[in-house]
């Protein structure tokens, strides 16, 4: 569980993401270029907040072992729950090392289910396992 606090607001991000290729076939000769869409349960909650708060949620992500033609995006897949309301996010969006706007909204919302996607993934990559941190950060308007 990754959680981030400033001042009175609070951001809480829980569950974890991982992909499972089981039934990938290539043709000798072949080549192929992976995509995959996550199936774990992950949610975000927006806490904290000034009454009556207009928020921004900004996502990008910090590299600890990734390779740079593997490309993980982030969509949300629910609508939360709480008095407030958040807009955009529906579709997926590609996550960089640099801040992207993700949602906005108002109040706060719990449970708002988010779903993820990796691409770009061949051959070419060597054999292991890859991972990077994604960071979510609230603004209040």
């Amino acid at each position: 569980m990754a959680q981030l606090e400033s001042r009175a607001q609070e951001i809480r991000i829980q569950g974890s993401v991982s992909f499972s290729f089981d039934q990938i076939r290539i043709e000798p000769g072949g080549d192929f270029d992976l995509e995959a869409e996550s199936t774990d349960k992950v949610n975000l909650d927006i806490k904290k907040l000034t009454k009556n708060a207009y928020w921004t949620v900004m996502v990008s992500k910090n590299d600890v072992n990734w390779d740079s033609q593997v490309k993980i995006y982030v969509r949300r897949t629910s609508s939360g729950d709480g008095k407030g309301f958040a807009n955009g996010g529906w579709n997926y969006i590609l996550i960089n090392n640099l801040n992207s706007t993700f949602l906005t909204g108002y109040e706060k919302l719990n449970n708002i289910d988010l779903q993820y996607k990796v691409e770009g993934m061949d051959v070419s990559m060597e054999a292991g396992t890859y991972y990077t941190d994604i960071v979510y950060t609230l603004f209040e308007d």
